[in-house]
């Protein structure tokens, strides 16, 4: 459900309510000095006055990222995990991602390779939350959140999925996210 479509100087994007306090932001064009500090009071405004926990950027027509545009990103991965929630960068170009591993921020969000995985993503992370807090103890079994593989852990950790071959963690509470 289409919440919002927003046109700022160089950027527009629209802003979707994916139920679950999901918020998923389509992102088109050049996220900069000239636009970021707006385009992060808008979607703080969200955030603030909405249940979003979790925002989805859809970066699929996002062709600049300048370190602005990073530092709001990282604002507004900070008010979403301060609400229990995330950030997760969808579509991202294999050219801002670089940069982004470049400058450390990978090991800061999230990353899925569109926003559909990702919306998936989210709703079998919530499964398999309410699965942790049920039986929180190991050995437990978890699904890869990539391929779907069920995996077996004696402890929490860092993984290699041996279907797909991704690298997983497994917290205490046997929740499995992307590393």
């Amino acid at each position: 459900m289409v919440v919002d479509v927003i046109s700022i100087e160089r950027i527009d994007f629209t802003i979707k309510n994916e139920g679950n306090n999901v918020m998923l932001v389509d992102l088109v064009g050049i996220l900069d000095a000239f636009n970021s500090n707006e385009f992060g009071k808008i979607i703080t405004r969200f955030i603030s006055e909405g249940d979003f926990t979790t925002i989805i950027f859809n970066c699929d027509g996002l062709t600049f990222l300048a370190s602005t545009g990073v530092g709001v990103m990282a604002h507004l991965l900070r008010l979403a995990e301060n609400k229990g929630g995330t950030v997760i960068l969808a579509a991202l170009a294999p050219k801002i991602y670089d940069v982004l591993k470049l400058l450390g921020f990978t090991s800061f969000f999230k990353f899925e390779t569109n926003a559909e995985i990702a919306v998936k993503s989210i709703k079998r992370e919530e499964s398999f939350e309410l699965v942790a807090k049920l039986d929180p103890l190991f050995p437990a079994r978890v699904m890869c959140p990539v391929c779907s593989k069920r995996l077996r852990t004696s402890k929490a950790g860092k993984f290699r999925c041996p279907n797909c071959k991704n690298i997983v963690t497994i917290d205490e509470n046997a929740v499995i996210r992307l590393a």
